[in-house]
C-alpha cells in the first residue's frame, strides 16, 4: 500500500461560538471549515475533511500541484496505489483563536 505523508503542519484555527457554544474550525491553507458540539468531534471532523480533500485531489492526479502551490512539504512512500487504498499521514494542529471564525462557503 502506498502512503502520502504531508510533512508540513496543517493548522486549523479553532474558536467557540459564544451564541451556540459550537466549536468552529477553519483551515486557511485549504479553504476548509467545520463545526461540532465538542472539541473532539471538531478535531475528528477537521481530520476527516482534510483527508477527504487530499484523497479526492490524489484521485484526480492534482495533489502534487495543490500541495506545491501552497508551499507544503510532502512525500510519497511505497508504490503508487489507487486513492481508495492509499494511506494519508497528516500532521494536523488545532490552534485556539480568540476571535470569532466564519464558516467557509
Amino acid at each position: 500500500m502506498g502512503t502520502i505523508e504531508v510533512t508540513s503542519d496543517i493548522v486549523w484555527h479553532v474558536a467557540q461560538d459564544t451564541d451556540t457554544l459550537l466549536f468552529v474550525a477553519s483551515c486557511a491553507v485549504f479553504g476548509l471549515s467545520t463545526r461540532a458540539v465538542t472539541f473532539n468531534q471538531m478535531y475528528d471532523n477537521a481530520f476527516e475533511t482534510t483527508e477527504n480533500l487530499l484523497r479526492a485531489l490524489y484521485a484526480e492526479d492534482v495533489l502534487a500541484l495543490f500541495l506545491n502551490e501552497r508551499g507544503l512539504r510532502w512525500e510519497q512512500r511505497g508504490r503508487a496505489t489507487p486513492a481508495a487504498t492509499t494511506r494519508f499521514e497528516i500532521r494536523l494542529f488545532a490552534e485556539w483563536s480568540e476571535r470569532q471564525l466564519a464558516m467557509a462557503s
